[in-house]
């Protein structure tokens, strides 16, 4: 059963600047390289969504601690997860690589239990999708706004899936069987979609790479316009966020997106951190009346961004998102509310930031749902509708743990 790990005692404080795994045949389709000081608390300094086993080379990843994990979600194969060797190495001041041998396997822990602020609402958690509907890799989420739709996508296959309720399980629409691949604006390539959020008909979705190219990072958004037809889908338009954003592995960029609208964040005073001043939405041309907020799964990082309809993009503001690798970001309007959510690395805790003196601060902390096992779930999306004090809470499981990639609960509506 995933998830399973192997943890490497490095015998003191190391620094760890390259790691090389070598794989048996059964190998992992995705995996995270962790390191930790105490072998409790894990930072994560890189992560792979479409292994295919061999040999795979983490390079520039500037980590310290005592201990290595490689910690496996989803394997490529039936059978377990099977390496050869893994090698750390420390560059010392002359770029010789110093390797640190490998250890014997450490045991797979017993789930972790919620012990922090409580889950603002039901602690009950149910499957909201039939067994094996949707494999692994199921990403962000959203839902269209009259909440009859939910949007999903998938990082492995580079799919988009619209999804409607039948009884208690969310499934693919009619003519959406399997999802619809997703292509860059040439009508090319994989994307390698992590977040999507509904904006009117339209559907902008966060991609980190080109999964036909996945060591190359391309941190970008990408507007989709699905309407009614089959077959895969061509951006409209791609805003390429490479320049602006700090250098982080292909695996490690963009994981998340959200869309607030300006009326929201000129009620609130948000400060447009360009110019010191307050967000004035006219000083935008043709941005479309919000901005999107983007997490960057390497720092945990939140960024604002005006977008030019017609091309061209413009950094507003930067933020902490509470955690220090951000899954999933929603933006919830009847509070004012964008919230931060993280995962199994953080115990699939979240957080709630609100605009505090021009800027979005971390106003609150709480725990996964006690009903919710310790997953890897990527995606988070609420309904617009509250009913009677509660809201619909759908969440989306990357290792489709148990063969369910859906998840469903509540939170209060306050």
């Amino acid at each position: 059963m995933d998830p399973q790990w192997i943890r490497i005692d490095l015998g003191a404080g190391s620094k760890v600047d390259k790691v090389v795994l070598k794989w048996e045949a059964a190998y992992a389709s995705k995996y995270r390289v962790e390191v930790s000081a105490d072998g409790t608390t894990w930072t994560t300094l890189a992560t792979e969504a479409a292994g295919n086993g061999g040999t795979d080379e983490f390079t520039n990843l500037n980590g310290t601690g005592r201990y290595l994990r490689i910690y496996g979600t989803a394997r490529g194969t039936s059978y377990g997860y099977s390496l050869f060797e893994v090698e750390a190495y420390t560059l010392t001041g002359g770029g010789t690589p110093t390797p640190t041998p490998t250890p014997t396997p450490t045991p797979t822990p017993t789930p972790t239990t919620p012990t922090g602020p409580a889950w603002p609402g039901s602690s009950q958690i149910t499957v909201a999708d039939a067994t094996d509907t949707f494999d692994t890799d199921m990403s962000g989420l959203s839902f269209s706004a009259d909440g009859s739709v939910l949007w999903a996508v998938n990082n492995g296959s580079g799919t988009l899936h619209r999804l409607v309720r039948q009884g208690t399980t969310w499934v693919d629409s009619s003519g959406w069987s399997g999802g619809r691949t997703l292509r860059f604006p040439t009508g090319s390539g994989t994307v390698d979609a992590e977040g999507v959020a509904a904006v009117g008909t339209d559907l902008f979705v966060a991609s980190e790479r080109n999964g036909s190219s996945k060591s190359t990072s391309r941190p970008s958004i990408l507007r989709y316009q699905p309407g009614s037809g089959s077959g895969s889908l061509t951006a409209v338009k791609e805003w390429n966020l490479t320049s602006d954003l700090p250098s982080v592995g292909a695996n490690d960029s963009l994981e998340s997106i959200a869309w607030i609208p300006d009326g929201d964040l000129v009620a609130d005073g948000f400060i447009d951190q360009r110019t010191g001043a307050a967000y004035s939405p006219s000083s935008y041309a043709n941005h479309g009346g919000g901005l999107f907020f983007v997490g960057l799964e390497a720092t945990g990082d939140v960024y604002a961004y005006a977008l030019n309809l017609s091309g061209g993009f413009t950094r507003v503001a930067t933020f902490g998102s509470g955690f220090d690798a951000v899954m999933e970001l929603e933006y919830q309007p009847s509070t004012h509310t964008l919230w931060s959510v993280c995962d199994d690395t953080c115990d699939g805790e979240v957080a709630a930031l609100k605009i505090t003196s021009g800027s979005f601060t971390e106003v609150a902390h709480h725990d996964r749902p006690s009903g919710m096992p310790n997953i890897n779930n990527e995606g988070f999306a609420l309904a617009p509708q509250c009913v009677s004090g509660s809201r619909y809470a759908v969440w989306a499981d990357d290792g489709d743990t148990g063969g369910h990639a859906l998840r469903a609960g509540s939170m209060t509506c306050s």
